[in-house]
Protein backbone atom coordinates (compact mmCIF):
# COMPACT_ATOMS: atom_id res chain seq x y z
CA UNK A 1 0.00 0.00 0.00
CA UNK A 2 1.70 3.42 -1.17
CA UNK A 3 1.31 6.09 1.82
CA UNK A 4 1.29 9.17 0.31
CA UNK A 5 2.27 12.42 2.98
CA UNK A 6 0.23 15.14 2.28
CA UNK A 7 2.11 18.93 2.47
CA UNK A 8 0.18 21.15 4.71
CA UNK A 9 -1.41 23.40 3.04
CA UNK A 10 -1.37 27.01 3.66
CA UNK A 11 1.19 29.19 5.84
CA UNK A 12 2.68 26.09 7.63
CA UNK A 13 4.75 27.60 11.36
CA UNK A 14 6.98 24.56 12.47
CA UNK A 15 8.12 24.92 15.99
CA UNK A 16 11.27 23.53 17.09
CA UNK A 17 13.66 22.61 20.39
CA UNK A 18 17.12 20.82 19.74
CA UNK A 19 19.65 19.81 21.84
CA UNK A 20 18.00 19.97 25.05
CA UNK A 21 19.33 16.48 26.74
CA UNK A 22 22.71 14.69 26.45
CA UNK A 23 21.20 12.52 23.51
CA UNK A 24 21.06 15.80 21.73
CA UNK A 25 17.10 15.41 21.23
CA UNK A 26 14.73 17.61 18.79
CA UNK A 27 11.19 17.94 18.93
CA UNK A 28 9.47 19.23 16.26
CA UNK A 29 5.77 20.25 15.49
CA UNK A 30 4.38 21.26 12.00
CA UNK A 31 1.40 22.69 12.15
CA UNK A 32 -0.10 19.65 14.13
CA UNK A 33 -0.11 18.64 17.68
CA UNK A 34 1.25 20.15 20.61
CA UNK A 35 4.59 18.15 21.43
CA UNK A 36 6.53 17.95 25.15
CA UNK A 37 9.79 16.30 25.61
CA UNK A 38 11.09 14.89 28.36
CA UNK A 39 14.34 16.05 30.27
CA UNK A 40 16.03 14.44 32.83
CA UNK A 41 15.45 16.26 36.64
CA UNK A 42 19.01 15.77 37.30
CA UNK A 43 20.73 16.54 34.09
CA UNK A 44 23.50 19.21 33.97
CA UNK A 45 22.91 22.94 32.45
CA UNK A 46 22.19 22.59 28.55
CA UNK A 47 22.26 25.21 25.70
CA UNK A 48 19.64 24.37 23.19
CA UNK A 49 18.45 25.73 19.89
CA UNK A 50 14.76 27.13 19.57
CA UNK A 51 13.99 27.81 15.60
CA UNK A 52 10.96 29.16 13.73
CA UNK A 53 10.32 28.05 10.50
CA UNK A 54 7.57 29.61 8.18
CA UNK A 55 6.49 27.92 4.95
CA UNK A 56 4.46 29.30 1.89
CA UNK A 57 2.54 26.71 1.60
CA UNK A 58 -0.32 29.08 -0.19
CA UNK A 59 -1.14 28.92 -3.83
CA UNK A 60 0.03 32.67 -3.81
CA UNK A 61 2.57 35.19 -2.38
CA UNK A 62 1.85 36.78 1.12
CA UNK A 63 3.39 39.76 2.16
CA UNK A 64 3.82 42.51 5.10
CA UNK A 65 5.08 39.27 7.35
CA UNK A 66 5.14 39.43 11.14
CA UNK A 67 6.29 37.05 13.62
CA UNK A 68 5.17 37.00 17.41
CA UNK A 69 6.20 34.61 19.62
CA UNK A 70 6.67 33.79 23.44
CA UNK A 71 10.08 32.07 24.89
CA UNK A 72 10.56 29.64 27.46
CA UNK A 73 9.54 31.81 30.33
CA UNK A 74 7.30 32.10 33.40
CA UNK A 75 4.62 34.50 32.98
CA UNK A 76 4.10 34.11 29.20
CA UNK A 77 0.59 33.94 27.25
CA UNK A 78 -0.39 32.74 23.79
CA UNK A 79 -2.44 34.79 21.63
CA UNK A 80 -5.72 33.92 23.51
CA UNK A 81 -4.61 35.25 26.83
CA UNK A 82 -4.46 32.17 28.51
CA UNK A 83 -1.42 31.43 30.80
CA UNK A 84 1.52 28.85 29.04
CA UNK A 85 2.22 27.38 32.07
CA UNK A 86 5.40 27.38 31.93
CA UNK A 87 7.17 27.00 35.76
CA UNK A 88 10.79 27.68 35.22
CA UNK A 89 12.75 29.57 32.75
CA UNK A 90 14.87 28.77 29.87
CA UNK A 91 16.37 32.28 29.52
CA UNK A 92 17.04 33.61 26.10
CA UNK A 93 21.12 32.91 25.50
CA UNK A 94 21.72 35.43 22.39
CA UNK A 95 20.11 37.58 19.74
CA UNK A 96 17.78 35.64 16.82
CA UNK A 97 19.39 34.96 13.79
CA UNK A 98 18.44 33.93 10.61
CA UNK A 99 20.12 33.78 7.16
CA UNK A 100 18.69 36.29 5.53
CA UNK A 101 21.45 39.65 5.29
CA UNK A 102 18.04 42.02 5.24
CA UNK A 103 14.83 43.23 5.01
CA UNK A 104 13.80 42.33 8.56
CA UNK A 105 13.94 44.15 12.33
CA UNK A 106 13.65 42.01 14.83
CA UNK A 107 12.50 43.86 18.53
CA UNK A 108 12.37 41.97 21.80
CA UNK A 109 9.92 42.56 25.09
CA UNK A 110 10.24 41.79 28.75
CA UNK A 111 6.26 41.66 28.74
CA UNK A 112 4.83 38.05 28.28
CA UNK A 113 1.92 39.24 27.00
CA UNK A 114 2.87 41.67 24.53
CA UNK A 115 1.04 42.11 21.09
CA UNK A 116 2.37 43.40 17.31
CA UNK A 117 1.87 46.63 17.50
CA UNK A 118 4.82 49.02 18.06
CA UNK A 119 2.91 51.61 18.70
CA UNK A 120 1.46 50.13 22.14
CA UNK A 121 4.32 51.48 25.18
CA UNK A 122 2.78 48.80 26.92
CA UNK A 123 4.40 46.41 24.83
CA UNK A 124 8.22 47.47 25.64
CA UNK A 125 9.63 46.45 22.40
CA UNK A 126 13.07 47.42 21.66
CA UNK A 127 15.75 46.32 19.44
CA UNK A 128 18.57 46.07 21.53
CA UNK A 129 17.88 45.06 25.20
CA UNK A 130 19.90 45.47 27.73
CA UNK A 131 19.79 42.06 28.30
CA UNK A 132 18.55 38.36 26.44
CA UNK A 133 17.94 36.68 29.84
CA UNK A 134 14.61 38.47 30.65
CA UNK A 135 13.01 38.51 27.16
CA UNK A 136 9.80 37.05 27.50
CA UNK A 137 8.15 38.25 23.33
CA UNK A 138 10.36 39.09 20.27
CA UNK A 139 8.88 40.32 17.31
CA UNK A 140 10.02 39.69 13.92
CA UNK A 141 9.24 42.38 11.31
CA UNK A 142 10.01 42.07 7.71
CA UNK A 143 9.94 44.69 4.96
CA UNK A 144 6.53 45.45 3.85
CA UNK A 145 7.22 44.65 0.67
CA UNK A 146 8.96 42.03 0.92
CA UNK A 147 7.17 39.00 -1.26
CA UNK A 148 7.43 35.29 0.49
CA UNK A 149 6.92 33.55 -2.77
CA UNK A 150 4.84 30.21 -3.13
CA UNK A 151 7.31 27.17 -1.42
CA UNK A 152 9.68 29.44 0.54
CA UNK A 153 10.46 29.42 3.99
CA UNK A 154 11.74 32.52 6.63
CA UNK A 155 13.71 30.54 9.23
CA UNK A 156 14.68 31.96 12.60
CA UNK A 157 16.35 30.66 15.62
CA UNK A 158 17.73 31.56 19.25
CA UNK A 159 19.98 29.84 21.75
CA UNK A 160 18.57 29.24 25.07
CA UNK A 161 20.30 27.80 28.67
CA UNK A 162 18.35 25.19 30.53
CA UNK A 163 18.88 25.34 33.93
CA UNK A 164 21.12 22.45 36.10
CA UNK A 165 19.30 20.03 38.18
CA UNK A 166 15.72 21.33 37.90
CA UNK A 167 13.81 18.64 39.62
CA UNK A 168 10.54 16.94 39.25
CA UNK A 169 7.39 18.73 38.28
CA UNK A 170 9.27 21.62 36.08
CA UNK A 171 8.04 22.57 32.72
CA UNK A 172 8.98 25.59 29.82
CA UNK A 173 6.82 26.14 26.81
CA UNK A 174 6.93 28.41 23.69
CA UNK A 175 4.68 29.50 20.82
CA UNK A 176 4.54 32.11 18.03
CA UNK A 177 2.22 32.96 15.39
CA UNK A 178 2.73 34.21 11.37
CA UNK A 179 0.81 37.29 10.84
CA UNK A 180 0.56 38.30 6.57
CA UNK A 181 -1.50 39.77 3.95
CA UNK A 182 -2.64 37.08 1.34
CA UNK A 183 -2.33 38.25 -2.37
CA UNK A 184 -4.88 37.29 -3.72
CA UNK A 185 -6.15 37.97 -7.80
CA UNK A 186 -8.45 40.53 -6.54
CA UNK A 187 -7.47 41.38 -3.67
CA UNK A 188 -5.26 41.23 -0.26
CA UNK A 189 -6.48 39.65 2.94
CA UNK A 190 -5.05 39.55 6.32
CA UNK A 191 -4.37 36.27 7.69
CA UNK A 192 -2.02 34.78 10.31
CA UNK A 193 -1.17 30.96 11.24
CA UNK A 194 -0.55 30.06 14.96
CA UNK A 195 2.21 27.68 15.96
CA UNK A 196 1.68 24.28 18.13
CA UNK A 197 2.94 24.86 21.78
CA UNK A 198 5.99 23.20 22.03
CA UNK A 199 7.87 22.66 25.30
CA UNK A 200 9.95 20.00 27.54
CA UNK A 201 9.22 18.57 31.20
CA UNK A 202 10.97 16.97 33.90
CA UNK A 203 7.82 14.94 34.93
CA UNK A 204 6.10 14.38 38.19
CA UNK A 205 8.24 13.04 40.85
CA UNK A 206 7.99 9.71 42.70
Amino acid sequence: ENVKFIAPTGVVTVNSLENYSESKDKISSISGEALTGSLDANAGEFTATASMDVKNNNETNIKNIRILGRTYKTGTKNFDGNDLNTTFDMSMKSPITTDRENGYKIYYSENGEATEDLNDANNQWVEQPESYENIKSYLIVMDKDLELEVGETLSFKYDITIPARLGYNKSAYSIYEALYDNIQPETTVSEKAVSQVIGITTGEGP
